[in-house]
């Protein structure tokens, strides 16, 4: 309620109507490319389709500036904890990790579809990946580091268009 005008577009969480709401406190503070983010952690149930957890700490965001005009007009609310543990600020166990430790998730695999169609809409799948949305096999391969969801290419191609060769 206090972000200020890089929220106003943006649905925004109200721990006044959470009757699961813990108060936390703690300040939070990041440094992102686009610039700096601030404000303080909370705990509540935090719910995703029929996936939860029950006790989740999360940054509720006072002074969203740093995210810039991207966020300001984008279509999006926030950011979700898929990070890995070693980067998350304050030592917060992010979301992924404890939908997984608290068995919501069978598998660790989640898929990301973004549409290509302008307006679209994309998908998020955890504990699995949606296969009407690709063809063929997936190849697997193993992360660089435990930081982002990071991996070697030498190169990739789009039908004969080579491209980072």
């Amino acid at each position: 309620n206090t972000c200020g005008l890089s929220c106003a577009l943006h649905t925004r969480y109200d721990s006044n109507t959470s009757s699961t709401y813990v108060a936390n406190g703690t300040a939070f503070n990041i440094l992102y490319g686009s610039g700096p983010v601030s404000g303080f952690e909370s705990d509540d149930k935090v719910t995703l389709g029929d996936l939860s957890v029950t006790s989740q700490t999360f940054a509720e965001i006072t002074n969203a500036s740093g995210l810039g005009a991207a966020f300001a007009v984008g279509h999006f609310d926030g950011i979700l904890g898929l990070a890995w543990p070693s980067i998350s600020v304050d030592g917060v166990t992010p979301l992924w990790f404890n939908l997984l430790s608290s068995g919501a998730v069978s598998s660790p695999v989640f898929g990301v579809f973004l549409n290509r169609t302008a307006g679209g809409q994309g998908a998020l799948t955890l504990g699995g990946v949606d296969q009407s949305h690709f063809d063929g096999e997936l190849a697997w391969v193993d992360l660089q580091n435990t930081t982002y969801w990071e991996f070697h290419m030498d190169g990739f191609k789009v039908g004969d268009a080579p491209f980072c060769a």
